[in-house]
């Protein structure tokens, strides 16, 4: 799957955001929605280095601070990230979003990059060449450099101007 150069997937209208994805990509992001939806409701920052990315440590230096942070707003944002993930579900095979469906889907497909990139270890020099020996860890890699262009693709589409009126968009 890749997200072709010269075509961006998303195209603002006045109303929202057209969405040109086939089929696997679509399968593929409901999928991912629902396993990081089981990773964070099932483990913790703790217990889990990729869940501990999601949700690094507030005050680093002051214990007590991060504590009182954690019980003021850790469900807050658990309860967000859940519910950007819903909406990738949900609409992962919609042909149209609101500014806010893409803004969620921006969210949630960002913290899957973070979780596999986590998982596989990722670094500034890592590419495709770093998974070639193991199938399993090149398909994952695969997967983490396809967000990571739909990602870039839909803060473009979300930088487009709205089209002029009568411009047929």
């Amino acid at each position: 799957m890749t997200v072709p150069s010269d075509a961006n997937p998303f195209r603002r209208d006045r109303e929202g955001f057209a969405v040109r994805l086939e089929r696997p990509a679509r399968a593929l992001l409901g999928a991912l929605a629902s396993e990081l939806a089981g990773v964070l409701t099932g483990a913790t920052a703790d217990d889990d280095p990729a869940v501990a990315r999601l949700f690094p440590t507030a005050y680093p230096d002051d214990p007590a601070r991060t504590m009182e942070f954690e019980h003021v707003a850790g469900e807050d944002l658990r309860r967000d990230r859940l519910e950007r993930l819903q909406i990738l579900s949900d609409s992962a095979n919609a042909r149209w979003l609101t500014e806010d469906q893409l803004l969620a889907w921006m969210g949630a497909i960002n913290d899957a990059r973070l979780v596999l990139g986590v998982r596989l270890g990722v670094t500034e020099e890592t590419d495709a060449r770093s998974f070639a020996d193991d199938p399993d860890r090149a398909r994952a890699w695969a997967t983490y450099a396809y967000l990571s262009a739909l990602l870039e693709a839909i803060v473009e589409a979300l930088g487009d101007p709205l089209p002029e009126r009568g411009s047929g968009a």
